[in-house]
């Protein structure tokens, strides 16, 4: 456990909500278990795996008598996570290339008698052209990542959807490379709203933080190489030998 979860002394969220530490916790072990398969020499490979533990450290909460609900944490009963990984490589030609990321996966989870579970999904996507010169690239990126992460209350979303579009260009010899990105202003796929859920006996909550001034944003990059380096190559200096020792005792 880190210290903020142990940590006992109260503080306050808001003014409905209060966070406190749980210093009895105990380490927590998670087991994993995959199977990875792989072909066309690693151009499409698949992995289902299995996490579990029995004593998973995840967040839990009350209402107290005062009506503050208290977050805490605790080792709870059950976590479990099945799922599928999957990466795919296709060539078009010798300038096109498409690289694919694929995770889908059920999360559950059990304490004091309640159970949460759901189904959700990440992914990663990338069009790469390599025809500029001096090796720059242009890629459209589509980044889902907004998937739900389980606690033993509900969920908590609090990453990041995206396109965006790339361009990549060195110069003076690659010792100068610029980079522009550009988020482009799409909603088709992606997710704008990072959240929480919370919903335990008597008590439910949903929060939520529009993060749509991703939109439009520009990343610019220069990055300058002032050397190449060096390579030092290691020389031995053996002494000879010398073939007439000095008598002694040995």
């Amino acid at each position: 456990p880190t210290i903020h979860q142990t940590n006992p002394f109260p503080s306050q969220l808001d003014p409905t909500t209060v966070s406190v530490g749980n210093p009895g916790l105990s380490p927590s072990v998670v087991n994993k278990i995959s199977l990875r398969l792989s072909i066309k020499q690693g151009l499409f490979s698949i992995e289902p795996y299995y996490h579990f533990s029995d004593n998973y450290i995840s967040q839990t909460g009350r209402l107290r008598s005062d009506s503050l609900f208290e977050y805490t944490y605790d080792n709870i009963g059950h976590y479990g996570e099945t799922g599928i990984r999957a990466n795919f490589n296709v060539h078009f030609g010798k300038r096109f290339m498409w690289q694919n990321s694929l995770r889908v996966y059920h999360s559950k989870m059990a304490h004091n008698g309640n159970e949460n579970s759901f189904y959700d999904w990440f992914a990663d996507s990338q069009l790469i052209f390599a025809g500029l010169k001096n090796n720059g690239v242009v890629v459209l990126d589509y980044h889902r990542a907004m998937g739900r992460n389980i606690n033993a209350l509900g969920y908590s979303r609090n990453n990041n959807d995206f396109w965006l579009l790339l361009v990549q260009q060195p110069f003076l010899k690659n010792r100068l490379t610029a980079m522009v990105g550009y988020v482009l202003p799409v909603n088709w796929g992606v997710n704008y709203v990072q959240g929480d859920y919370v919903r335990v006996n008597g008590y439910e909550k949903y929060t939520h933080t529009d993060i749509n001034l991703l939109k439009n944003i520009l990343i610019v990059r220069i990055s300058y190489r002032f050397s190449k380096g060096k390579v030092i190559k290691p020389e031995k200096h053996l002494k000879p030998q010398n073939e007439h020792r000095g008598k002694g005792v040995f």
